[in-house]
């Protein structure tokens, strides 16, 4: 993984929809726009049709991630915190490719979840073209997002082709279960708060060091309680 630190202008925003304030509206329906172009493109290959995206998929989220540079959004992850106690919670879409007995283990082990989806990067920004892994921020931005919820462990859907398990393990991820989706293999994949703290503090120092500066540039001065400084 080639290392890189945060100096060229990369920021990190998070939404919390239905609650953008008016000075991050164009920021958000620039991310709005870079999801839908990637998954309506991503969908269409899968179906090989032409595939009609529709907000509402973006809109059941809790809260959309995105890094910049600049102002260009070049990757976009979701995210929701869920209590799977609830039974109109357990019923969203997003575990229609869960088994359903893995489900019921799922509810009997973990109350509040933490999910992070539709993890996304622009097709000119993506490893194989910029070199660099922007993957690995989003991910590792997420987890400190968890790590300041209530929630006790971190849920995620894997795409094994792009590597995205990998990434996962890497932050203290374990594979829960295999899955076949959209002809993809995919991992479900767990991380629990001990676990992440303990992946944070054995990552690359320049990385790690990345991470945690876009992070802390990220909270507003007078929220100082959610300045990282202890991995």
């Amino acid at each position: 993984m080639r290392i890189h630190n945060d100096n060229l202008g990369l920021n990190f925003l998070t939404f919390e929809i239905g609650k953008v304030p008016s000075n991050l509206l164009s920021q958000y329906y620039d991310s709005y726009k870079l999801w839908k172009d990637i998954f309506t493109e991503t969908f269409s290959n899968i179906f090989s049709t032409d595939y009609k995206l529709y907000s509402d998929e973006f809109l059941l989220h809790k809260k959309v991630s995105t890094l910049f540079i600049t102002n260009n959004p070049i990757g976009i992850i979701c995210v929701s915190q869920v209590n799977l106690s609830s039974p109109i919670e357990i019923e969203r879409s997003y575990f229609k490719n869960y088994p359903p007995n893995f489900l019921e283990l799922l509810k009997n082990k973990y109350k509040n979840v933490f999910i992070i989806s539709n993890l996304a990067i622009d097709p000119e920004h993506r490893k194989s073209i910029s070199g660099k892994c922007y993957s690995t921020y989003l991910i590792g931005l997420s987890i400190l997002n968890f790590l300041f919820s209530e929630c006790c462990a971190l849920i995620t859907f894997t795409r094994n082709d792009r590597k995205t398990n990998d990434i996962v393990k890497s932050f203290g991820g374990r594979t829960l279960d295999k899955q076949i989706a959209y002809g993809i293999e995919s991992d479900i994949m767990c991380i629990e708060p001990n676990d992440a703290i303990s992946a944070l503090s054995h990552l690359n120092p320049i990385l790690k060091k990345s991470i945690i500066n876009l992070w802390n540039k990220s909270q507003p001065s007078k929220n100082e309680t959610k300045n990282i400084h202890w991995v």
